[in-house]
């Protein structure tokens, strides 16, 4: 059977699929994780199959002889190709057991999400959680954020790396697994937040205002803004370089404290090699091809 594959995604090469992907979806890069929406689309794609509702078999057949309808077991051929199997069948969406990585934004998050990707986990949305903050997180509310949950198994990033949200899915979410991401120290943190946000959102070499945070577009007109307000920063110095650094640590000791003596969290550093074995025995993975963490927005 002609196909093609990335880690324990497969998809059917053209002269076997019912169904077309773009160019786009199909590519090198794309297929090695490079662009996380074509393997999103690919994801929903599969799903919008019926595999994930029960009924295990695909209509497949060439695009150039429609007619010529075969019926393929897409779930029967995922398990015996793929040497992730066991996790993905011990970590399903409809499982109350999570895993949630709640270090803050530039801690290796991004990071952190390819690995599970490779890893075989269903990782949730991260724009639609972006979306989720902002209607939700930044007024108080938990409700669509846990609902949200219970469609994958692995999240990161916002709101998950803001305060208080690792409470509120902790009690909705019993027995799931926490992964605090730090980085060497907070003076080092801040220079990469702030090298990134010059970088993306700045109009020169300086560090954004509020104008230019807004004029981002980034999810919507406040979202970055009410991202940073909740460090306790200013309108006048957005990028207080002490306000940030003990907001930081601050953090990082309140979730520390937080699960103190219970074996479901660990913290860990993308940085240090010894760690990526670290996290695998956490997470019961006793055999992988992955030797290092990927380090994806490097600033």
């Amino acid at each position: 059977m002609n196909i093609l594959r990335s880690g324990n995604l497969v998809m059917l090469k053209e002269n076997l699929s019912s169904f077309r992907i773009s160019a786009e979806q199909s590519s090198h890069t794309s297929r090695q994780y490079g662009n996380q929406e074509g393997i999103r689309t690919f994801c929903r794609m599969i799903r919008e199959l019926g595999w994930h509702k029960g009924n295990k078999m695909v209509r497949i057949s060439p695009l150039n002889a429609i007619d010529n309808v075969q019926y393929f077991d897409f779930i029967d051929f995922w398990k015996k190709t793929s040497s992730l199997n066991k996790i993905n069948q011990a970590h399903s969406p409809r499982e109350k057991n999570k895993i949630f990585c709640i270090g803050r934004n530039k801690t290796g998050t991004t990071s952190l999400q390819h690995l599970f990707f490779e890893l075989g986990y269903v990782v949730g949305d991260q724009r639609e959680a972006e979306r989720l903050a902002d209607t939700d997180y930044f007024d108080g509310y938990f409700h669509r954020i846990i609902k949200y949950c219970e469609n994958a198994q692995f999240f990161q990033d916002v709101p998950f790396s803001l305060p208080e949200t690792y409470k509120h899915v902790d009690k909705a979410f019993p027995g799931s697994k926490f992964i605090l991401t730090i980085r060497d120290n907070s003076e080092q943190w801040y220079q990469s937040l702030l090298n990134f946000h010059i970088k993306k959102f700045s109009s020169g070499a300086h560090a954004p205002t509020k104008l230019d945070l807004q004029n981002s577009g980034y999810i919507s007109k406040d979202f970055l803004y009410k991202s940073l307000k909740i460090c306790g920063i200013n309108d006048n110095d957005l990028y207080n370089k002490s306000i940030l650094k003990r907001h930081y640590d601050n953090y990082n000791s309140e979730v520390i404290k937080y699960f103190e003596g219970r074996d479901n969290f660990i913290v860990i550093n993308i940085s240090k090699d010894e760690d990526l074995p670290r996290l695998l025995e956490f997470l019961g993975i006793s055999s992988t091809r992955i030797k290092n963490f990927p380090w994806l927005n490097k600033s």
